[in-house]
């Protein structure tokens, strides 16, 4: 593995600003495939085949690492002028390292892409040219709340004009000058353009001058949902141990799950009003109908049948309730939210959809980045999501789940899933709903609740509905990649963070196309090929609500030897690369692939006192992905099948805190 943080050697990559760490310092390209294409191209006979110098090629190394931290979200520094200007061909945006590729032919400009070498005839101004590697564009700004209020035309509409204007009157130069009169004519159509080139300039300082500003928006202004299940499943019994010194406990030696949810809730509360004062929080519970509390200032309100099987009455509904239900900080709160919390008792089935439903619409209306948590034991067996009885369609509830989701990822409310070890919760179905948002699904024991919601509560969010895309030289190709997040010949990889974090990571692994493909590109100088471009596009809504795109654009530098990519190899990178493969595979039930990256895993150096918490949580992940396969062999129980998902999940989540020795 040829890996670390290419941003933090000021040698290659100038000053560390930003957070994308792509493999190495170098790409490193094999000596054994980069000999047989220069035996072929100076005509001399191929020391290797294309088949054997593969081969070789793929015992040397397996591939480059680029790691994308989602933290630089929060640091927008300048945005750029105008919109990203994009290749016709490969869709590509034009960077501050295409600037030496443009060329001039008359009075057009023309820049030739460094990633699928397309000539593109550019419109933009050299004023326009990014100055930055990570410039970020506003692409759509938040609506105003009142659709009278009347917005002034943007310099960048009279910039346009100007330009069109300019092109015109290039055009009208074009002529051949033959009498006095045209002569008049040509000076008065030159002093014409320099007023504009000059007005132009004039606005294109401006814009770049005016900011566009976020709001203050603090995790102290989102909202939280309790989703709490109160159906009759909740009366269950859990480890007596667990109870003798928790709250809202009746009988010390039998604690039940929903007195150990509660416990929970109401240590998350106390911390909330200390911590996160002007956070608001309110409850949703449900069993056969759904019970709206907020923030408990006002009485309970039932959402009856009517709307259990109707998703978007049940969306309208709830959030008329918002102003009203959820009006009043935690500080002012807290007493109340702790009273209703203690009269909660559990009573009938389990209408977990529309409760679901009913608590990403009273989220949705709190700021960007708010929370809904659901605590729930059972199966959906009442209204939307329902996969019990005579609802029993799967596919029908997998749809639903998905619905919720991206109607949440869109609202930018975070949607967590916490079930209770030894229930049947249907955790594949609420899977999506998580990973749309970019939640977290936790199978827990009861004596761990606080500390997962602290953890849960704990994460703050920067950006909403966040899409990392990352493209490629057309020489190369994502590899150890499963094909669902792959596109265009492998050349751009695809995922959906949904809410991203400040500690919210993406990563993905290259290297170069099999030769046969190599040959087919005649446009490209293998021979002296030095330097390859790596470019991310990340689509955000970001916290005042305008939608963004940040591109980041690295040259790497290209090397045939091993041993000086592997220079200062950053370890917890490939870590952090392993452990998120591990779960895509595992995600996509390609196991063999996810023990791989397990193997890899327990391979990397730590600290003595942190090897025996390593290899625990390697074996952990082994054993599951193990009995996972024999269970589906078998046709096991979905529960069984959760379980397992879990613990992969949450083991995967503490071996990212270890920290790898160099």
């Amino acid at each position: 593995r040829c890996v670390q943080e290419t941003g933090i050697n000021a040698e290659y990559m100038g000053i560390f600003i930003y957070k994308m760490d792509c493999g190495a310092h170098y790409s490193y390209l094999s000596k054994s495939k980069m000999q047989y294409l220069k035996d072929k191209s100076s005509g001399a006979a191929p020391r290797q085949s294309a088949q054997e110098s593969e081969e070789a090629a793929s015992k040397e190394v397996d591939a480059n690492i680029i790691r994308i931290s989602l933290g630089t979200l929060e640091d927008v520094g300048t945005y750029a002028t105008g919109d990203p200007f994009r290749c016709s061909g490969c869709g590509s945006i034009f960077s501050k390292f295409s600037i030496e590729r443009v060329v001039k032919e008359g009075v057009d400009k023309f820049w030739n892409c460094e990633f699928c070498l397309l000539k593109n005839k550019l419109t933009l101004d050299e004023a326009e040219y990014p100055q930055s590697e990570t410039p970020t564009y506003v692409i759509g700004l938040q609506k105003p709340q009142q659709e009278e209020v009347k917005i002034p035309q943007p310099i960048e509409n009279e910039r346009i004009v100007i330009q069109k204007r300019l092109e015109e009157l290039a055009k009208m130069k074009e002529t051949d000058i033959k009498t006095p009169e045209e002569i008049g004519e040509r000076e008065k159509i030159d002093n014409e353009i320099k007023e504009l080139e000059e007005k132009k300039s004039k606005l294109v300082k401006a814009e770049q001058k005016e900011e566009v500003k976020q709001p203050l928006v603090s995790s102290d202004d989102i909202t939280v949902i309790f989703c709490i299940d109160i159906s009759g499943s909740m009366n269950t019994p859990v480890d007596a141990q667990v109870g003798r010194t928790m709250k809202y406990v009746r009988d010390k030696n039998s604690v039940t799950r929903l007195e150990a949810v509660k416990a929970a809730v109401d240590s998350q509360i106390a911390k909330m009003a200390k911590e996160a004062p002007n956070r608001k929080v309110g409850f949703v519970t449900f069993a056969s109908s759904v019970n709206l509390h907020g923030d408990c200032s006002q009485p309970p309100v039932t959402l009856g049948h009517q709307y259990s099987e109707d998703f978007f009455g049940m969306v309208e509904h709830s959030s008329n309730y918002s102003q009203t239900f959820l009006s009043k900080p935690i500080q002012e709160t807290a007493p109340k939210l702790l009273q209703r919390l203690a009269e909660i008792h559990t009573a009938g089935s389990t209408a977990l959809g529309p409760a679901l439903v009913a608590s990403a619409a009273l989220a949705s209306k709190g700021s960007a980045g708010s929370k809904v948590i659901i605590c729930t034991d059972g199966l959906a067996n009442e209204g939307m999501g329902s996969v019990e009885g005579r609802h029993l369609k799967l596919q029908e509830a997998s749809n639903f789940y998905t619905q919720v989701g991206t109607y949440a990822q869109q609202s930018g409310v975070v949607v967590s899933v916490i079930s209770l070890v030894a229930s049947e919760c249907r955790l594949d179905l609420l899977s999506p709903i998580a990973g749309l948002t970019g939640g977290d699904v936790l199978r827990v024991d009861p004596s761990n609740l606080s500390t997962d919601f602290s953890s849960l509560l704990a994460e703050k969010v920067i950006a909403t509905q966040v899409v990392v895309k990352v493209r490629l030289h057309k020489i190369m190709q994502f590899s150890a990649v499963p094909e669902q997040y792959l596109s265009a010949d492998k050349l751009i990889y695809t995922q959906e963070v949904g809410s991203a974090t400040r500690d919210a990571i993406v990563t993905c692994s290259y290297s170069m196309k099999p030769v046969v493909e190599l040959e087919k590109f005649a446009d490209v100088d293998y021979k002296n090929l030095t330097m390859l471009p790596l470019q991310a596009h990340i689509e955000y809504k970001a916290l005042n609500g305008n939608k963004c795109l940040k591109v980041i654009t690295k040259n790497i530098k290209c090397s045939e030897d091993l041993s000086e990519a592997k220079k200062g190899m950053d370890k917890n990178i490939v870590r952090s690369h392993c452990i998120q493969s591990t779960a895509k595979y595992s995600k996509h039930g390609m196991y063999g692939q996810a023990m791989e990256q397990a193997e890899r895993i327990s391979s990397l150096p730590v600290a003595k006192e942190e090897q025996a918490e390593l290899e625990k949580g390697v074996q952990v992940i082994k054993t599951a992905i193990n009995s996972t396969q024999k269970y589906q062999a078998k046709h096991g129980s979905k529960q069984q099948l959760d379980e397992l998902s879990s613990q992969i999940n949450q083991a995967l989540k503490k071996l990212s805190l270890i920290h790898i020795s160099e």
